[in-house]
């Protein structure tokens, strides 16, 4: 069994409350959940309306399928809003 973990960044330079950015967030997370079976939770910056911070678990039966999932979470999250992938920081155990 392994698990990974990924810590996604984003700034929304178009959000000027935090309820454009709650929007957002939930919309994504919403997205990133039901396309790739992963958990995905806001866990940064809750009180910051124009940055977002992700995070999203992952666990499989080895570690190609880990880094295969969360390669597809990290390339869907680069198209699939208006805010700005800023980074992305992957764990494995």
């Amino acid at each position: 069994m392994v698990v990974g973990a990924m810590r996604l960044e984003f700034y929304a330079p178009w959000a000027h409350s935090l309820k454009d950015k709650r929007m957002e967030v939930q919309s994504l997370k919403t997205r990133i959940r039901g396309k790739f079976q992963v958990s995905c939770a806001e866990v940064e910056n809750q009180d910051l309306y124009q940055s977002i911070v992700l995070g999203v678990a992952v666990v499989a039966g080895d570690t190609r399928q880990v880094e295969r999932i969360l390669d597809q979470v990290e390339e869907f999250a680069w198209q699939a809003t208006q805010a700005q992938l800023v980074s992305a920081q992957r764990q494995l155990w």
